[in-house]
């Protein structure tokens, strides 16, 4: 199964347990995850666009209470202007697993989660 299909999946389930979550997708040229896109049409930000510009929208969701996850931005956590706010940028680790991807969800304030990455 492709990584993205099954990550697609996975956050479609947590978003069932974290109501706040908004999920804003870098990749270009399209979306990499339809499932989502199509429970949760307005939680769900595509823009590929700079990842400056990504990071200052995402501290805007945060600051209004929601759980913002990036994911396909290289950007690093050191770029967020308030660590204070609940940001998380999503990557991909061999060492991952499912567990402590939920568990660093529940964690507050800016941090980079770790994505179980298939191979």
């Amino acid at each position: 199964m492709n990584a993205f299909v099954n990550l697609d999946f996975i956050l479609s389930k947590l978003a069932l347990k974290f109501k706040q979550l908004v999920l804003i997708d870098t990749n270009f040229p399209s979306p990499l995850l339809p499932n989502f896109v199509s429970l949760y049409p307005h939680r769900y930000l595509f823009m590929p666009c700079h990842d400056a510009i990504v990071l200052e929208t995402a501290a805007g969701i945060a600051s209004l209470g929601n759980l913002p996850l990036v994911i396909g931005a290289n950007v690093d956590i050191v770029d967020i202007a308030d660590p204070t706010l609940n940001i998380k940028i999503l990557q991909h680790d061999k060492s991952c697993d499912l567990a402590s991807f939920e568990k660093a969800l529940y964690c507050f304030g800016a941090g980079v989660v770790l994505l179980p990455k298939e191979e």
